[in-house]
This record gives C-alpha cells, structure tokens and sequence, in this order.
C-alpha cells in the first residue's frame, strides 16, 4: 500500500473520529491517528465477518479497548474484548531492554489501576459488558487464559519478556485475516521478541502518525 492507501486503510470515518477527539482525548499515551486505526481495523473485522475476540495487552488508560467496543457498538455487533495488564505498571526490565536514545523504564511506569480504567470507561459511556478484564503478570495470566480465537491482537507491552509472553501464547490463537498491532516496533527488544515467536510479518505497515506502531494481517499461509 502507498501512502495515501494505507492513510485510508487506517481511517474508521469522521464519526470514530469526532468521538476519539471528543472523549479520549489526551487520556491516551497513542496519538488519535493510533486509535483511529484500531477502530478501523475492528470495523473491517466486522465488515468482512472475521471470527474472535478483541485483544489488549497493554491497557494503561483503556483508550484502544474503548475504541474496539465503540467501533463494535456502531456497528451493532458485540464482540468480547479482552483486556491483560497488571495494572501495576511496567515489570522489571531485562538485559534486551536497552534501546539506545531512550530512557531505561521504570518498575512500576505506565501505572494505571483497574479502578482508574473503569472509571475512564465510564465517562466514555463505554458498556463494559463485553470487557474481559485479567489483571496481572503476562506470564501468570496470558498462557492459561482462555480467549477462544482471536481476530484483533494488539501488543503494548514495551518490554522484550512481556512481548515474548504475548507472541508466545496469543498469537497462534489469531485466525486468517485477523489483525496484529505491536505498538512497540522501535524497540529492538520488542522486535526480537516478535521476530523470535513469529518471524519477520511479509507485509509490516506504519500506522500513519502512530509513531512507532506497525500492524499486519495473519492469512492461512504466514503474513500479509
């Protein structure tokens, strides 16, 4: 896809739009460009009749969960979302998580409770009916968790061992055509990670001003 294709690939409409500027606003460390194209990508899920479930892993504030029941509500369709995180912040990082001009992570960074969650998902007039929320360690939660089939998978782990977990244990899960979003990509142990369980994808997209987001799309054979 050139460029202007892919802005429209990741473009969810004025509606999804409007909303994420009118209620997520600054709340969410992903730029709206980002979250648009999570919507996007949840509508086309639905468009085309892709079986599974929506995935988070990474929830800080619950922006991206939020947009994935908002595309689905406007939709008329409910889909189970599914929502991993400790929220307790970041785990300790590890010898691969050195990314050279950035500053090293702190435990506990990018806290945001689950209480803090559900009171976001509330003033966004979210229904949390469909919300799976597991609270904890990736590794004490991800590989017994029972997900069924996924259709969106978004990684934002931003450590090398908690993406390992998510790739590991969720990935085979994600049926043909389903989507997967790393929000990390400019990290090398992000990558490495990715690329130890999955592979290099055969056709990695830029979110357009998603900073470092990049997504593909799983078919029966590997990656488009």
């Amino acid at each position: 896809m050139n460029g202007q294709a892919l802005h429209q690939y990741c473009d969810p409409g004025a509606d999804i739009r409007r909303w994420i500027d009118k209620h997520i606003g600054s709340r969410a460390l992903s730029s709206p460009l980002s979250l648009c194209a999570t919507a996007a990508f949840t509508l086309k899920i639905l468009a085309e009749g892709i079986p599974g479930c929506l995935v988070e892993c990474g929830v800080f504030t619950g922006a991206h969960p939020a947009v994935m029941a908002h595309a689905c509500d406007l939709a008329g369709e409910v889909r189970d979302v599914w929502l991993f995180d400790s929220f307790a912040g970041l785990p300790e990082t590890g010898p691969e998580d050195h990314n050279p001009g950035t500053p090293p992570f702190e435990h506990g960074g990018f806290k945001c409770t689950l209480g803090g969650v559900l009171k976001n998902l509330a003033e966004w007039k979210i229904d949390a009916g469909a919300l799976h929320f597991v609270e904890g360690w990736f590794s004490e939660t991800i590989p017994s968790s029972r997900t069924g089939p996924i259709a969106l998978l978004r990684i934002d782990a931003d450590l090398h061992a908690s993406t390992e977990v998510c790739a590991q244990h969720l990935y085979d899960r994600v049926v043909p055509n389903g989507f997967v979003i790393v929000d990390d990509w400019n990290y090398d142990g992000v990558r490495e990670a990715v690329d130890a369980v999955v592979g290099a994808p055969h056709q990695l997209h830029k979110i357009p001003g998603g900073r470092h987001s990049y997504f593909w799309r799983k078919d029966n054979g590997g990656d488009t």
